[in-house]
């Protein structure tokens, strides 16, 4: 069930439901034996229409699973009371509560996620694809002068992983702390880290995690781990977001050549 005093909905319009009685239990949960010290949960994500969401990053206390086709997902947890649930895909509004067992177990998990409300300006295809083109000779620019780190194409090939944590975790400033970038940062008086602001192919991406784009889909990243460096263009003071870094991820544009 979820608990209330503590939960917390991310955006209030998204919906997390635990159901008891009402859905019958995955065969998931049937086919392995479950550790004495583990719990398994199954859950299922869908849209607002009540299809099946794929490709949802669902995470609970350092534990990473994405959903298949059907919107399942199935994990084993500790052995814990009440753990926090995290759901995150690229489109969709981000989502995290609390949620507790019953009796020791956990309810089956179902969620509806909202189409996340952006309104983009009418353009043609040919316009958008020049847009992201822009996009990346603004990278090379910015690499030229020499502010931020920068990783191309050929970095994030050679380095053989599909989670661009594995690829930025040695890079100045970029710490992975519980599966997620983060930037070393003093906030007050106190040491510590902080979430960074991501743009994607040049819009601001509220909530996203660098890991829910598959390193193979990027074709360069701009991280920006200190207040100073960051560019004008992806600066967010002002506009309601905790001080911090940012990172900017351009994604491969279709039949471009290379690796």
């Amino acid at each position: 069930m979820v608990d209330r005093r503590h939960s917390r909905l991310a955006p209030l319009s998204a919906m997390l439901l635990l159901l008891v009685g009402v859905l019958p239990r995955s065969p998931l949960a049937a086919q392995v034996p479950i550790p004495a010290d583990r719990r398994q949960m199954v859950g299922f994500v869908r849209d607002v229409k009540g299809g099946p969401l794929e490709g949802v990053t669902v995470q609970i206390h350092g534990e990473r699973i994405t959903t298949d086709k059907r919107g399942a997902f199935t994990v084993l947890t500790r052995a814990l009371d009440t753990a926090s649930i995290s759901l995150r895909r690229v489109g969709f509004e981000p989502l995290d509560a609390f949620i507790s067992t019953r009796n020791g177990q956990w309810d089956t998990v179902v969620v509806q996620m909202d189409a996340a409300a952006t309104k983009l300006s009418e353009v043609k295809v040919t316009d958008n694809f020049m847009s992201r083109a822009g996009g990346i000779r603004g990278y090379e620019e910015r690499k030229e002068r020499g502010i931020g780190v920068f990783v191309g194409r050929t970095e994030i090939v050679d380095r053989g992983s599909q989670r661009l944590t594995d690829i930025l975790r040695t890079k100045k400033g970029v710490a992975v702390v519980s599966g997620k970038l983060r930037f070393a940062a003093s906030l007050g008086s106190r040491g510590g880290y902080c979430q960074p602001n991501v743009f994607l192919d040049g819009a601001r991406a509220p909530g996203m995690e660098v890991d829910e784009i598959p390193a193979q889909n990027v074709e360069a990243v701009e991280l920006y781990p200190y207040m100073s460096t960051i560019p004008l263009e992806f600066q967010t003071i002002g506009r309601n977001t905790t001080p911090c870094g940012t990172v900017v991820l351009w994604t491969r544009i279709p039949n471009s050549k290379g690796r």
